[in-house]
């Protein structure tokens, strides 16, 4: 059996994760946006969600699309009394579970919303980076 060995590729770098162009970096998710999740407003509370204007978001709706509306609403009372948080548009968000079905699976708000806590939000990309470019590599 014969070991191909390669010791240098003109204009690129061996990493951990193999050979990538010189110019690239390497960096987790963290360190390119700040992450955070959402919250669920107590359901018991009709002041919370009763006429509510702000659009909440909950992993049903991930699917590797774009969101441009909701099914749910809460009010402002609704997002200040729990952990909800309003992402703007453009955030990128991914479910961080749900019986492998939903799991993984990212979507681009196209509206400022809320999203429940099985959501992650990607905000404020920290370093020069395009989250339709994230969207498309997270798929």
């Amino acid at each position: 059996m014969m070991k191909l060995i390669i010791e240098n590729k003109p204009g690129y770098k061996k990493t951990k994760f193999g050979w990538i162009p010189k110019e690239w970096q390497i960096h987790s998710l963290s360190e390119l946006f700040t992450i955070t999740s959402g919250g669920t407003p107590n359901r018991k509370n009709e002041e919370y969600w009763k006429d509510g204007k702000i659009p909440w978001i909950t992993t049903s709706l991930i699917d590797f699309n774009k969101i441009e509306k909701a099914e749910e609403y809460i009010t402002d009372l609704g997002l200040t009394s729990s952990s909800a948080k309003l992402f703007p548009k453009s955030t990128l968000i991914m479910a961080l579970y749900g019986q492998g079905v939903t799991r993984g699976k990212v979507a681009i708000l196209e509206i400022n919303a809320t999203t429940n806590q099985a959501c992650a939000a990607f905000t404020k990309p920290l370093k020069n980076v395009d989250t339709n470019f994230m969207f498309y590599f997270l798929q």
